[in-house]
């Protein structure tokens, strides 16, 4: 029986510009696109959190809010010398303004469409989230 366990908790944010596309980064050192976001650090609240990752990622130094749109299952991460434990937490994210840039974080941002997006973690929580949205 494993004794000892971490969880790390990580936050995503879902923005959005006015067509309804969804801005992804693609992070250094990663191997495709992402939601913004990262792990929180020791001591930091949700907001802090979210408010270093929005600037490490895009640049962002404006005003949000963000409101809990789906927490998923915690998941082993893999590789790690002592168990850990992912928990994701994804927030809907409206910003005062549009105004990123690439991040010191980052290589590439971009607004996509959700149809286009394929693979990213918590991508699949959106779709279902907007079909169901338009089935009633």
């Amino acid at each position: 029986m494993q004794e000892d366990s971490l969880f790390r908790v990580s936050l995503k944010a879902v923005i959005r510009n006015s067509d309804g596309e969804v801005l992804v980064v693609y992070e250094k050192g990663q191997s495709g696109w992402s939601l913004p976001g990262g792990g929180m650090d020791h001591g930091e609240t949700i907001k802090e959190a979210m408010k270093r990752e929005l600037y490490e990622e895009l640049g962002y130094t404006g005003n949000f809010t963000m409101k809990l749109f789906a927490a998923e299952d915690a998941r082993i991460i893999p590789s790690r010398p002592v168990e850990t434990w992912q928990l994701r937490l994804i927030y809907e994210v409206t910003t005062e303004n549009m105004n990123f840039s690439v991040g010191e974080h980052a290589v590439e941002i971009k607004f996509a469409p959700i149809g286009e997006l394929q693979d990213i973690p918590g991508i699949e929580l959106i779709r279902r989230a907007r079909e169901n949205k338009q089935k009633h």
